[in-house]
């Protein structure tokens, strides 16, 4: 089956289609019978709640669904009971394509400029012109500076040039 983005599925309202998505766990959050986890695949800022079933999957994969792991769910698209979103989807399988540790960095709760601007991955880099947001070019990734995934909504621009400049200490305040 074809991957359907995020955004698409927010705005459908053919309850019962099944369809396949793929994002990072925003969030997950569970009970004894039900897990709930908050996807995202950058194509909207807005998540897609999907409603595991607890004696559907093993115990092994829902430990393994954290935030910032990469998933691939399999679901029914149905309509949804709880307040805050239209639609969500009852997964039917769950594919874990990455996990991700318990020591990245970036929480689910909002950081600061100045928390993000301390990580070495999101290190202060001099923006290239007023065009872009203050943001845009210090997503600096080593393993990937020139790549970009055009099936992905997420586009990563290539690297800065290694300064050979002192960068100003203000911007590790």
């Amino acid at each position: 089956m074809k991957r359907t983005k995020i955004a698409d599925v927010l705005s459908r309202e053919d309850y019962g289609a099944t369809v396949v998505v793929k994002g990072w766990v925003r969030t997950r959050r569970g009970s004894k019978s039900v897990n709930f986890v908050a996807l995202n695949d950058g194509s909207t800022i807005r998540n897609v709640q999907v409603v595991a079933d607890v004696e559907k999957f093993d115990a092994e994969v829902l430990r393994q669904i954290t935030t910032g792991a990469c998933l691939s769910v399999t679901g029914t698209l149905v309509q949804s009971v709880g307040a805050g979103q239209s639609v969500e989807i009852q997964a039917d399988a769950i594919e874990i394509l990455g996990t991700c540790g318990s020591d990245y960095p970036m929480q689910k709760k909002g950081q600061s400029s100045d928390t993000i601007r301390h990580l070495p991955t999101f290190g202060c880099v001099p923006t290239r012109s007023a065009r872009f947001s203050a943001y845009a070019t210090t997503w600096r990734w080593p393993s990937t500076a020139t790549s970009t995934n055009t099936d992905s909504s997420i586009f990563i621009l290539p690297s800065s040039p290694p300064a050979t400049v002192k960068v100003p200490d203000r911007c590790f305040k």
